[in-house]
């Protein structure tokens, strides 16, 4: 997805971490940090950021692309070396 060029679009919570009692941010849990995607509340919410995002300058769509790509090359990277330690192991 990235890799085609999306900006993805997320909620900011897991409901089904809600029964684990764990209603905080969902994305650091998964990646360590915040998610350089479009990350909101409510759908409304991302809706005002995307058409915000559609509406401003060109570059800043581009930049912001950009830097959900190197997030995800990076991510990727981070797997690779990880699972290879593992099957060294």
């Amino acid at each position: 997805m990235q890799e085609a060029g999306a900006i993805p679009v997320s909620m900011s919570t897991n409901p089904m971490l809600i029964g684990l009692n764990y209603s905080g941010p969902y994305w650091p849990l998964v990646f360590g940090s915040d998610a350089p995607w479009v990350v909101a509340d409510t759908w409304e919410a991302a809706y005002a950021e995307v058409s915000a995002l559609l509406a401003g300058p060109v570059h800043q769509l581009e930049q912001r692309r950009q830097r959900v790509l190197a997030f995800w090359q990076q991510h990727k990277e981070d797997v690779a070396r990880f699972v290879s330690k593992a099957i060294e192991s």
